[in-house]
């Protein structure tokens, strides 16, 4: 603890944003304050207050924590990130450290779940036809009567979840509720079933259980693991047709192999919210590709969530006052 404040816990908000709905409510640190006694609140809006206060911090929220600065945090216990994936905090530094790191996966959860449902839907039902033609005011049906692109139900069909944390379990509960089979697959084999997976199998199946996809959602996060999962290789095995979601990382796709997948017809469409490189370049082909419909990294926005994070981080607080084990500590080796 900094030895300037005696035996108070220093807690530094820094989880602001130029987007109110992404900031700290204005009541937040007084309310911190006043629920936590043995805790001195400090604030920090903009970087010089973040550098002159970072020294002093045990606890840190905070959307991102430089590298460059980490030095600089002598009294730092614990980071908690309002982020669904703490890769930008697991620098060598950091990971060696002693300092605990939770994240806010599990907040977002039903709303990135929304999102992928809602992006399938869009890619079975073929909704982006309908849109596009809207703003022509054209009547699209005879595109949708015939040739490839006769909207169908997802009852009776299969979906390979792949990645079942929080999102993935929710992906999973409305697969289940619309008919379909459901397949998880995640890094290890444990005795549980989430609710709404028929099977689970872990990432070295995954070869074996994608021919049975008609679906595919990626609800994973990103370590050196999962980079570039689906490429050219993942693809191949992926029945004609199959569509793919993805509300995990950019960074778990190889773009090039997509794109290859989406033109042979290997993949029937693509729904999209996040990319290796955002925002997405305007002359990527990704844009107007027919197959794909994309959004701009919003899955998980809900007007709540920066309510819910500051939720769970107060009850993080009152367990680490207490001595007790934090909830949603990252595995800083694994990265998630």
């Amino acid at each position: 603890m900094s030895r300037s404040t005696g035996s108070r816990i220093v807690v530094q908000l820094n989880a602001y944003s130029p987007y109110r709905l992404w900031s700290l409510g204005e009541t937040v640190p007084e309310r911190i304050a006043r629920a936590f006694p043995t805790v001195r609140v400090v604030q920090s809006h903009d970087r010089e207050a973040f550098l002159r206060l970072l020294p002093e911090a045990v606890v840190l929220y905070t959307w991102s924590l430089p590298r460059r600065h980490f030095a600089r945090a002598r009294n730092l216990r614990w980071v908690h990130t309002p982020e669904t994936g703490a890769e930008l905090l697991l620098f060598p530094e950091l990971v060696k450290s002693d300092v605990l790191v939770t994240n806010s996966g599990a907040v977002s959860a039903e709303a990135a779940a929304d999102h992928a449902w809602g992006l399938l839907l869009m890619l079975s039902r073929r909704l982006a036809i309908c849109i596009e033609a809207q703003r022509s005011r054209l009547w699209a049906r005879d595109r949708l009567w015939s040739g490839d692109v006769v909207p169908f139900s997802l009852e009776d069909r299969t979906i390979v979840i792949v990645g079942l944390g929080a999102i993935g379990r929710a992906v999973a509960r409305r697969a289940k509720a619309s008919g379909m089979s459901v397949i998880g697959v995640r890094r290890h084999q444990r005795n549980d079933v989430p609710d709404g997976v028929d099977e689970v199998h872990t990432h070295e199946a995954l070869a074996e259980v994608l021919p049975r996809a008609e679906a595919i959602a990626a609800c994973l996060p990103l370590t050196p693991a999962t980079r570039r999962v689906f490429g050219a290789a993942c693809f191949a095995r992926c029945k004609p047709g199959c569509l793919f979601v993805n509300v995990g990382r950019g960074e778990l796709v190889d773009d090039d192999a997509l794109i290859e997948a989406l033109e042979s017809g290997r993949l029937g469409g693509a729904g999209l919210d996040v990319f290796s490189n955002e925002p997405l370049a305007r002359d990527h082909p990704l844009w107007s590709h027919p197959r794909v419909v994309l959004t701009p990294h919003v899955a998980g926005t809900d007007p709540r969530y920066m309510e819910r994070v500051t939720e769970l981080f107060e009850r993080n607080l009152a367990r680490f006052i207490e001595g007790q084990p934090l909830l949603d500590v990252i595995d800083k080796k694994a990265g998630y």
